[in-house]
């Protein structure tokens, strides 16, 4: 599950809004309060904010999020096959070289 989605906060959110959130998460899913189905959401609740509070994690989780919708895109698939059929790996790094390709092209052809 998406950390920003447990904390109940948009992916831009700064520090500030990150703390509220995690507060009020942290207080509706404590343990001695919380006795709904989900008893592992306070852990994730704190796990999540872990993560997000510091900066060079956060970067981390959003470069990691960032690839896994990459490669859930269905043009990633796509030319992921075509590389399989010629007995290539296709990576994430190959896909941003070809879409970078792709609009400088199409900027010179807007020019």
């Amino acid at each position: 599950m998406d950390l920003y989605d447990i904390l109940g906060v948009a992916p831009n959110a700064d520090a500030k809004k990150l703390k509220l959130a995690y507060l009020r998460a942290a207080k509706k899913y404590h343990p001695d309060i919380y006795h709904g189905v989900n008893q592992n959401h306070f852990t994730m609740v704190n796990e999540a904010y872990n993560t997000l509070k510091f900066t060079f994690k956060r970067q981390e989780y959003d470069r990691k999020q960032k690839i896994t919708r990459m490669r859930d895109s269905k043009e990633f698939k796509a030319e992921a096959q075509k590389m399989k059929m010629k007995g290539m790996e296709f990576t994430h790094e190959m896909y941003m070289k070809m879409k970078k390709t792709a609009q400088k092209e199409r900027v010179v052809r807007e020019e």
